[in-house]
């Protein structure tokens, strides 16, 4: 009676260890989906909005230059994922559900070993390109365990200035009404040894709340230009 009762204990401990209580079963894709919905789950808060616009301000740091390049970006966002920034009016950055098909079918997503990132708990997920071609232009997504917003971005590539080169980029929340959106982001570039190239910070303010986009508004600027999704 003894011997069972032991190996009843040693077999209860093999399962604890191998299925712990707390395993958390989440796939790449459905944090990145999380991830990717985060400024639709805020609008869902109550009171309620559809839509949002803010100015986005980014300026430029060349690494030795005392010059910097500013510009100032309108940054649009509709529920359920259509997201439009215009410089001077004109398209640069657009995202909708279609394209979100289209990165998903286009780049293999894996989950990696969760970590803590300046206090926060976040799960970690690889996206790279299926074609083999890009296969190096993998990125890397920190995402906050507790409501699936970015946390940091690590971006793997090539530029203008080097062929290979990496940019962390870091975000930075507020509270702006009963949502938290984006306060500022600073993205840092770095060659293959780690000098810096330079540093983007980027400012959104001037949230307004259901000022009315609806999607003849999208489509108006999809008819000039629809750029490929390139999460910034």
């Amino acid at each position: 009676m003894a011997r069972v009762a032991v190996i009843l204990m040693v077999l209860f401990f093999v399962l604890l260890v191998a299925h712990p209580a707390n395993a958390d079963q989440l796939s790449a894709q459905e944090i990145f989906e999380g991830m990717i919905y985060y400024e639709n789950d805020q609008l869902d808060k109550d009171p309620g909005a559809s839509d949002f616009h803010c100015k986005v301000t980014q300026t430029l740091q060349r690494t030795g230059s005392r010059t910097v390049e500013v510009m100032e970006k309108d940054y649009y966002f509709m529920v359920p994922i259509f997201q439009l920034h215009l410089l001077d009016d004109e398209p640069i950055f657009y995202y909708d559900s279609d394209l979100l098909v289209v990165t998903l079918e286009s780049s293999e997503l894996q989950r990696m070993r969760d970590e803590e990132l300046n206090g926060v708990d976040c799960y970690v997920i690889r996206s790279t390109p299926v074609d083999l071609v890009y296969a190096r232009f993998s990125t890397i997504y920190y995402v906050a365990k507790d409501d699936y917003r970015h946390v940091r971005t690590v971006k793997h590539g090539s530029s203008s200035e080097a062929d290979d080169i990496t940019t962390v980029l870091d975000y930075a929340y507020q509270a702006v009404g009963p949502y938290t959106f984006l306060e500022q982001t600073i993205a840092q570039t770095s060659d293959a040894e780690g000098n810096p190239l330079h540093t983007v910070t980027a400012v959104y303010s001037d949230y307004e709340f259901d000022v009315g986009l609806d999607l003849a508004f999208f489509a108006d600027y999809l008819d000039k230009y629809r750029p490929n999704p390139i999460w910034n």
